[in-house]
């Protein structure tokens, strides 16, 4: 957990995952793994983002109003110009 052992959104029932989880048990989960497997776990977790399948990323997105779901890279696309807006002629008259 990247909060210091908090869930302040509530998205994490800590008590169960206690109830299941000692570092010494996710230590040992880990070195147990297949290395494809810790590979993307490291991924998700350097990213910040859910580790899940695509409806519960959705489903996580809906509940938290926020995107998830990585986007396309680089800059926006300029929008076109709008040819209302540029024929505005401002030239000096005495």
């Amino acid at each position: 957990m990247h909060r210091g052992g908090s869930d302040t959104p509530g998205l994490l029932d800590l008590d169960l995952w206690r109830a299941e989880w000692t570092a010494a048990s996710w230590r040992s989960f880990l070195d147990d793994a297949a290395e494809p497997e810790v590979e993307r776990i490291r991924r998700y977790t350097h990213t910040r983002r859910p580790l899940g399948s695509e409806e519960f990323v959705q489903r996580m997105e809906r509940q938290l109003s926020r995107t998830l779901s990585p986007q396309k890279g680089g800059r926006p696309h300029k929008r076109p110009i709008d040819a209302a807006q540029e024929s505005f002629d401002f030239a000096l008259t005495e």
